[in-house]
């Protein structure tokens, strides 16, 4: 029985000598940031991909469990995460990993009043990378901090009707539709798809392939022909010539190039828009 039990000792011993040995001999992964980037963009949300390097110094292959985050706007708080991931690390090799956070835009504003009014914002966040030790999972911190823009929603209006010409048949105008652009990042607009009442009248829909550049904390004018027949709106130009304006709704959707990427901006508009010869 003596014998047995002196057995059984010397194999736990060598069991925890053994494993102090082997947690020795393993190094300790280490996480850095490596950068990030905005993408995914439209004018509701925005995903930044915070992108890690994870080096692993050892001679054999270590797995990557997950991470955990805590992404926060301005020092306080905003989204949070805990995801698993099943990556491979490979042996003496930096490998690179992605935590992408969805910012939106709406949710943004509400819980932070004063960012209607900044062109950007501060960011920052921590978090843990997960990997799988020999004997448990070792959470190795990360850390990183910028600034993203305060992305607001371009107005796209009427700014005036020109009126080109007059006959008897009818009458040819040009249509200024401005675009006003509160950010601080310019942008491409074509495929302007729009439909326009004016004085509740349906006068006009179609696709405008032409472009635009409207600059940054700008606005840009889109000018385009519309020809209207007499014998349908007539009276409506009548009466818009005398007053010098007519009521308008304009109501579509444009495709827009950002910076972050691509989009599509819809729009809903009514107001005055000013006639003149």
């Amino acid at each position: 029985m003596v014998k047995k039990f002196n057995y059984l000792l010397v194999i736990v011993v060598a069991f925890f000598v053994s494993c102090a040995t082997l947690s020795q001999l393993i190094q300790k992964p280490t996480v850095s940031f490596n950068k990030m980037e905005l993408k995914d963009f439209s004018f509701e949300d925005i995903t930044a991909n915070f992108n890690l390097a994870v080096n692993n110094p050892n001679a054999f292959g270590i797995s990557l469990a997950g991470y955990d985050y805590q992404f926060s706007i301005e020092e306080q708080n905003f989204l949070s995460g805990d995801l698993p991931q099943n990556v491979q690390l490979l042996a003496n090799q930096t490998s690179y990993i992605d935590v992408p956070v969805t910012i939106k835009f709406k949710e943004l504003y509400q819980m932070f009043q004063n960012m209607k009014d900044k062109d950007e914002t501060g960011y920052g966040i921590k978090g843990h990378v997960h990997v799988k030790g020999p004997w448990d999972v070792l959470k190795i911190p990360f850390s990183a901090s910028g600034k993203i823009p305060a992305v607001k929603l371009p107005k796209i209006g009427l700014a005036g009707i020109k009126i080109q010409s007059l006959s008897f048949s009818g009458v040819q105008l040009d249509l200024n539709i401005e675009v006003d652009n509160p950010n601080i990042f310019g942008f491409n607009l074509n495929n302007f798809n729009y439909n326009l009442l004016l004085s509740g009248k349906n006068v006009a829909n179609g696709l405008n392939p032409e472009g635009a550049t409207i600059p940054e904390k700008g606005k840009g004018v889109i000018r385009f022909p519309l020809n209207l027949n007499f014998a349908s709106v007539g009276q409506l130009l009548t009466s818009a010539l005398r007053e010098g304006k007519v009521d308008y709704k304009l109501t579509g959707d444009a495709g827009i190039k950002t910076p972050f990427g691509n989009t599509q901006l819809p729009f809903n508009r009514i107001g005055d828009a000013k006639i003149w010869r």
